[in-house]
């Protein structure tokens, strides 16, 4: 006999309001299914949330519903955003490509705008040499 495996993707709610208590977003949830968890971090000064939490749904298709009508919706006052989870191992591993290609001094591209229509690449390179 198999045991009986349980649903655990968590949906990752951002840009939540310090205010947000977890009955606000059970009560958001709810109407897209059943609600097995809810986690949210809080400050360990204010005891408020810290502006993100999990959700997990009973099933997929309630965990796909959910994001769908949650995410760029309102909840105590400010647009949040819903989306699958990442494993920590997943987030972990961007976070060292990140890590590598900045010590890689691989740069970043910046945008410059309102230049003279007379500048020149070797302007731009001069400019910013000495960074």
């Amino acid at each position: 006999e198999e045991p009986q495996s349980t649903y655990d993707t968590q949906i990752y709610i951002g840009n939540l309001s310090f205010d947000t208590a977890e009955s606000d977003l059970r009560a958001a949830f709810q109407q897209h299914g059943s609600v097995t968890k809810v986690s949210m971090p809080l400050n360990r000064e204010t005891m408020k949330s810290r502006g993100f939490a999990f959700v997990t749904m009973s099933n997929a298709e309630e965990t796909a519903a959910a994001i769908a009508a949650v995410n760029e919706s309102e909840i105590t006052g400010r647009t949040v955003y819903a989306s699958e989870s990442l494993p920590k191992e997943k987030v972990a591993e961007g976070k060292k490509k990140y890590q590598a290609k900045k010590q890689r001094n691989e740069g970043s591209k910046i945008y410059i705008g309102n230049l003279n229509f007379d500048t020149t690449e070797e302007d731009i390179s001069a400019a910013f040499a000495a960074y």
